[in-house]
């Protein structure tokens, strides 16, 4: 956060772009999701230390 600063946001308060660390290019995000609500129990979520 202190290198970058806090990521953009839509007015929904999912991600809009964020900076890549490794490589210094920006990755963009859609205002909405792309799994459904009836396949959201089948994502996987994964919390890297």
């Amino acid at each position: 956060m202190e290198t970058y600063g806090e990521p953009e946001r839509w007015h929904n308060d999912f991600l809009r772009c964020t900076n890549v660390k490794s490589n210094g290019y920006y990755t963009y995000w859609r205002p909405h999701r792309e799994c459904d609500d009836k396949y959201l129990h089948t994502a996987k979520l994964f919390e890297y230390a």
